[in-house]
């Protein structure tokens, strides 16, 4: 059997009663003084110097202690610097709760810390020697709720808000040294300036209700081990973004092992339009990657970038108003040069490059090593009627230049003038205007670095073209470039039933043009539309009717004057100065600096002219002519009047001439060209009214006042014979015969227009009978001699031996 155990002595069971009395009594007394007096000044003081080595600067209004909440710190603020005015952190109450228990089992020391009513201000800011960049941020109303411990702080709660952003943290943060290597800090200045644009972004947005940010941190038990952090945010509702409007908001966020990924982050507006992206930074090997998609409005993009997204756009000559529709991948490249590889689709409305619009364009991009690629181009360029599509590609390396482009178009070139790098392109392609629809054009292009490496291919086709004042009803052109030569294998023009048809090489390294033409346009016409040097010297001329050219040859630009060139000119209706022909036709040889111009014909009326042209040493001060013409027949009046458009004219009669011409084709030093000329002919004007003529009125007023009944209608046949030279014409033969007076004499007339003549009356015309009748009458005209001075445009007539 057992026995039983043995009862207690009352006297110890009284002494273990008076002990625990006695703690208990030291416990409430303790508590007690806590709860009246504070917390030890001591323990206080070790606190705040605790905190100053970690640089943090606290202040408080009030302490206090509860036995259910431990040290109570009210108006707590925490400052980073001494001198700084406006604190970190601010709280309205502070909990401080020691982990005793811990300490006592495990000897190691814990607080659980509560705080109310709190306030977090910072500015992300960094200083260097050529900028700065800042940016406030301030969480309001914080409350939470950590463990702290020599390890870690476990954040069991912690929630606070950010503008309109509801912020959740939960997890563990290490403490202690972290081992790992540091990265270079190049890329830092550009990120930090690019977090302070964001955070300013962020405070822009208003959310009803607020958007939620829930973030979590974990790491191991090691102080040395990172912490990796999770954050999600969501948000359904009405959204605010300087006037744009949001309607939901998205985003996923993780950080391990130094690594920030963000697999997917969304703001989506109205109209089911929305911005979208994912990004992945590693901080390790210091390298990132970026996509975005967007559909929002242009304004929208540009408020939401955290970099000044036109100013960038801007600086590259692009510039947007309309729909912005983007998919573009950045990287992954180094931080410190993130932009050099993109990839993606652009899709826009309303862009302008340099100066060209393009209403719609979308294209498949990529940039890398400096070389920028545009696949799949579709859109179109231009304005109103000059609007039209374009397609194709283009390729450019940044640092050479080289490039090459491939294109179909219909519109109007000269929308994209700016755009093309080849001047000799941009001056040809600047002279013409499309009146009518758009042309269609294919254009090739391939540049390497060096000039002889060009390629370049382009046909247009257009009706309806203005070129300098000329109007084509259909136009045909076709360019070929290769390396120093250009060719326009076809040139077509058409106006109404006129045709023009071309060929031409320019070859750079002799410097000289080989071309082939045959026209039914007009030569003026023509000019135009070939060269503006050609076309200001065709300007005295004016072909009103029919015409026919065919030329082949070659033009020698290099000054060695190696030209060669013949040519058929068939011409009706043709205007020179005051001189018109109902014809012209003539056959123009030039070889070298020899030109010859043979079959000269024409026709004014009923009347014909023949001659030919000849020339030698042509571009040298030596050059000589040689000409010749030959008239029969022409009438006078008609001629003045189609020239002059007028209906009267005081030139009348029919014309015929025979003369021949030879001198310098361009003045000498010290002596005019027309002081060379040398020459001989014969000139008549038959049945004509020649005292109409304005150069004889003053001797037809002298005639009258001397013999009776004499009137201007009485003279009606000049002949003359003359000889050219000293730089004028003389005739020692000048005949006018009438009914009943004739007139002879002799004189000249230089080019610069000064006439000097003697001038004799005799009865009747040539022959026997005047020569007997003049005989007898040799003192009655030895009386009416006449002497003419002044200019053509100014005579001055005067009777020799009358008063």
């Amino acid at each position: 059997m057992t026995s039983a155990p043995p009862i207690p002595k009352p006297r110890t069971g009284r002494r273990i009663l008076a002990a625990v009395a006695g703690l208990l009594l030291f416990v409430l007394t303790l508590a007690g003084g806590l709860a009246v007096f504070g917390p030890p000044r001591f323990l206080i003081s070790a606190l705040l110097s605790d905190l100053e080595e970690q640089g943090l600067f606290l202040e408080m209004d009030q302490t206090g202690y509860r036995l259910e909440r431990g040290i109570v710190l009210k108006t707590v603020r925490v400052y980073t610097l001494r001198d700084r005015v406006t604190p970190m952190l601010t709280a309205d109450r502070v909990h401080i709760r020691l982990g005793w228990r811990r300490w006592l089992r495990q000897r190691v020391w814990s607080a659980k810390i509560t705080f109310h009513g709190g306030q977090f201000e910072t500015e992300l800011g960094l200083w260097a020697d050529d900028f700065v960049t800042q940016q406030e941020m301030r969480v309001r109303a914080l409350r939470g709720h950590v463990r702290v411990n020599p390890s870690a702080i476990e954040v069991h709660q912690f929630e606070g808000r950010l503008s309109d952003l509801m912020i959740s943290v939960a997890g563990r943060i290490p403490l202690g040294h972290i081992s790992d290597e540091e990265p270079s800090r190049d890329w830092v200045p550009s990120t930090m300036r690019t977090l302070a644009e964001v955070i300013e972004r962020i405070e822009e947005f208003r959310f009803t209700p607020l958007a939620e940010v829930d973030v979590v941190l974990s790491s191991g038990s090691h102080p040395d081990e990172r912490v990796d952090v999770e954050a999600r945010l969501s948000f359904a509702g009405t959204g605010q973004h300087r006037g744009f409007s949001l309607t939901a908001a998205e985003a996923e966020l993780s950080y391990r092992n130094r690594q920030l990924n963000i697999p997917r982050a969304v703001l989506a507006g109205e109209a089911q339009k929305k911005l979208s992206g994912s990004a992945r930074l590693d901080f390790r090997e210091e390298t990132a990657s970026l996509r975005l998609k967007n559909t929002l409005p242009r304004y929208a993009v540009e408020h939401l970038s955290p970099v000044p997204l036109s100013e960038l756009l801007e600086n590259i000559s692009i510039r947007v108003e309309g729909r912005t529709d983007v998919d573009l991948t950045f990287g992954p490249s180094p931080f410190a040069s993130f932009g050099d590889r993109i990839a993606g689709t652009l899709d826009v409305e309303d862009a302008f490059y340099r100066d060209a619009f393009f209403p719609a364009l979308r294209v498949d991009l990529s940039y890398m090593d400096r070389e920028l690629h545009l696949e799949n181009v579709r859109g179109e360029i231009g304005s109103a009627g000059q609007r039209g599509p374009v397609s194709g590609s283009f390729k450019v390396n940044l640092d050479t230049w080289a490039f090459r482009l491939d294109a179909q178009t219909g519109f109007n070139p000269r929308a994209v003038l700016s755009l093309i790098p080849l001047e000799d392109v941009q001056e040809l392609l600047s002279e013409w205007s499309f009146v009518g629809a758009p042309p269609q054009m294919t254009v090739f292009i391939l540049q390497d670095e060096a000039p002889e490496s060009l390629e370049l291919d382009l046909s247009l086709r257009g009706t309806e073209v203005l070129c300098r004042g000329i109007v084509l009803d259909e136009l045909l052109v076709d360019i070929r470039a290769r390396g120093m030569e250009l060719r326009v294998p076809r040139l077509f023009a058409r106006r109404e039933a006129r045709r023009l048809s071309a060929e031409a090489t320019w070859d750079r390294t002799q410097n000289g043009v080989t071309f082939a033409v045959e026209s039914t346009l007009p030569p003026d016409d023509m000019a135009v539309l070939i060269d503006a040097e050609l076309a200001e010297f065709l300007l005295p001329y004016r072909i009103r009717g029919a015409s026919d050219l065919k030329a082949a040859g070659r033009i020698d630009f290099s000054g060695a004057h190696g030209h060669a060139l013949n040519a058929r000119v068939s011409l009706e209706d043709v205007q020179w100065g005051w001189r018109r022909f109902d014809g012209v036709g003539f056959r123009v040889d030039l070889d070298g600096t020899d030109l010859s111009v043979r079959d000269i014909r024409g026709s004014v009326g009923d009347g014909h002219f023949s001659g030919e042209l000849f020339a030698e040493n042509l571009f040298t001060p030596g050059a000589g002519f040689s000409l010749r013409l030959d008239g029969r027949n022409l009438d006078l009046s008609e001629m003045i009047i189609a020239a002059t458009d007028t209906e009267d004219t005081p030139y009348t009669g029919t014309l015929g001439f025979e003369v021949s011409l030879a001198g310098a084709v361009g003045d000498q030093p010290d002596l005019p060209a027309t002081r060379t000329y040398a020459g001989a002919g014969r000139v008549e004007i038959r049945e004509g009214e020649l005292f109409r003529v304005p150069l004889l009125l003053g001797l037809s007023r002298i005639l009258s006042r001397v013999f009776r009944g004499f009137g201007y209608a009485s003279q009606t046949d000049f002949t003359a014979r003359f000889e050219i030279g000293e730089g004028r014409a003389r005739s020692d033969d000048l005949f006018l015969s009438g009914r009943m007076l004739s007139i002879e004499g002799e004189g000249w007339v230089d080019f610069d227009r000064q006439v000097q003549a003697n001038i004799r009356v005799q009865a009747f015309r040539r022959g026997f009978a005047a020569e007997v009748v003049n005989f007898v009458l040799w003192p009655l005209r030895k009386l009416v001699e006449v002497r003419l001075t002044g200019t053509l445009d100014q005579p001055d007539w005067q009777l020799r031996n009358l008063p």
